[in-house]
């Protein structure tokens, strides 16, 4: 009997399979992804997730290639006239899937809701923070005709590539349609927006009218499952072509299908725990470094990551420019993390509440809770409070836990990262040190890679004394697909793209 139970499910598991790529043949793709994207609306896009699946709707002016260099998108040209100058020529004849034209007016349209918060409250634009941290240096925005957009900057500023490959390009028409936009983004991108169910899955539909190369299937969907064991057997069963965030302890199962690839690459993610340095208790940079020496990060990238994810070294990581390869770890020191607390005044110990998403990172309920044992150790209580990736993030802007466990990634640039964090004006952990806010200003002026580097250096040496964070570990973006699918695979970046996938 089992044995007829085992036959009727590799039959079923078979045939779902080939459904699946007979689908992809004809024109139709689904993967499956860890969580939400919260927002198409490329303004409003707040993480990877959202950028990256906001990017196949909406063109920047320039993208991102797989190795993170810079390409022509909506922008064919641009140059810099003067050292607070960007000109970009827009390519001609190019259109958004509503109709309308693409121009300077347009673009125009885009960054001024970003660099001017009141033109945001007063058309109800919901505008991420995290993009608009890269236009802080602009000064105004020009169009001089319907094919050139000037960007005039207050300073210089090195990564304005970087931060332009991360903002959609809205039709000039978004300014003022509201939520109807956000309902059903337009852009002029490879894909038109379908359909977006929140915990289940977005929909996407090949733009017949795309100015590029034309996308290779006529419908993709991008189903949403937070579960492992679920995302994992729907790859398993054909349900999907591919799966992200794949757990590393289902590697060697999924690698030992002949019809599967797993992949993996070093990313600019760094997982780490937040810590709210200008209230108690952390405060006290003693009680900072406890959390550091009670963190054996060995451990957690040993036993959950299997290996591929790499322990803290420094205050960013490997995988974005100019990382400072000199710094020292922290030890994993119990003993050392106890005479600490007690030295800030905690002999017994002390309690505090922190957050984590669950589905948003890999495996992190599982490092949360291997965090919260290990930190017990050295006499920490920890109220640990899970919640959706939706909820987790805006706990996080509202700084409402003493701690979360989060990450940042996204971009190989260091101001991306650093400046986000520990810019005083802005950090969302209460970070403030005058002389890292003026390096800040200095990197981001910086006018050759030499001074930049030294300047970045500088920083990473006095974040990673001062111990604002936990600093736990970099983590790989790890990919699961049908063999039959080309041009797909892990990115640096972490980038959700199947713009150049198709299936052989």
């Amino acid at each position: 009997m089992r044995q007829s139970v085992r036959i009727v499910s590799f039959v079923v598991t078979l045939l779902l399979s080939a459904i699946a790529l007979a689908s992809a043949q004809t024109g139709e793709l689904a993967i499956a992804v860890a969580t939400d994207p919260l927002t198409l609306d490329p303004r409003g896009a707040s993480n990877v997730i959202s950028w990256s699946l906001a990017y196949h709707i909406a063109d920047p002016l320039v993208g991102k290639d797989k190795d993170l260099k810079i390409v022509p998108l909506l922008a064919e040209s641009w140059d810099r006239p003067d050292p607070l100058t960007w000109r970009f020529k827009l390519r001609r004849g190019v259109k958004f899937q509503n109709g309308e034209d693409v121009t300077a007016a347009a673009v125009k349209a885009t960054l001024d809701v970003m660099i001017d918060p009141e033109l945001a409250k007063t058309k109800k634009i919901q505008v991420s923070a995290f993009i608009r941290g890269n236009f802080r240096t602009v000064e105004r925005v020009e169009a001089p005709d319907p094919y050139t957009v000037i960007i005039k900057t207050k300073a210089p500023y090195r990564p304005m590539l970087l931060g332009l490959s991360q903002l959609g390009i809205a039709p000039a028409s978004a300014l003022d349609a509201g939520d109807a936009y956000v309902a059903h983004p337009v852009g002029a991108g490879p894909y038109k927006f379908v359909e977006y169910v929140p915990g289940s899955r977005l929909v996407l539909e090949a733009n017949p009218t795309y100015w590029g190369a034309k996308p290779a299937f006529k419908r993709v969907t991008v189903r949403i499952i937070p579960e492992n064991a679920t995302r994992v057997a729907a790859l398993q069963t054909g349900e999907v072509l591919a799966i992200y965030n794949v757990p590393p302890d289902s590697i060697d199962r999924l690698k030992a299908n002949k019809d599967l690839v797993v992949q993996d690459t070093l990313t600019t993610r760094y997982n780490y725990l937040y810590l709210q340095n200008d209230r108690p208790p952390f405060n006290d940079k003693r009680v900072r470094l406890a959390i550091n020496h009670a963190l054996d990060k060995d451990q957690i990238t040993r036993v959950i990551f299997k290996g591929l994810a790499k322990p803290a070294t420094a205050p960013m990581g490997p995988a974005t420019a100019f990382f400072d390869k000199s710094l020292s770890p922290y030890s994993y020191d119990v003993a050392k993390a106890k005479a600490l607390l007690t030295e800030a005044g905690y002999p017994n110990g002390l309690k505090f509440v922190m957050g984590t998403p669950f589905g948003r990172f890999i495996n992190d309920r599982q490092v949360a809770e291997a965090v919260v044992g290990q930190l017990a150790k050295a006499g920490f209580t920890v109220d640990l409070r899970v919640e959706e990736w939706g909820t987790s993030l805006a706990n996080l802007m509202g700084r409402k836990y003493d701690a979360m466990f989060g990450a940042y990634g996204g971009s190989p640039d260091p101001d991306y990262m650093l400046s986000w964090l520990f810019t005083a004006k802005s950090s969302v952990v209460g970070f403030n040190k005058p002389e890292v806010d003026a390096l800040l200003i200095e990197g981001v002026q910086a006018a050759d890679d030499a001074a930049a580097r030294k300047t970045y250096e500088r920083i990473q040496k006095i974040v990673w004394d001062d111990a604002p964070l936990g600093f736990l570990y970099f983590q790989p973006d790890i990919v699961a697909y049908s063999k039959r699918l080309k041009g797909f695979g892990p990115r640096v970046d972490e980038y959700v793209d199947v713009r150049g996938a198709r299936v052989e």
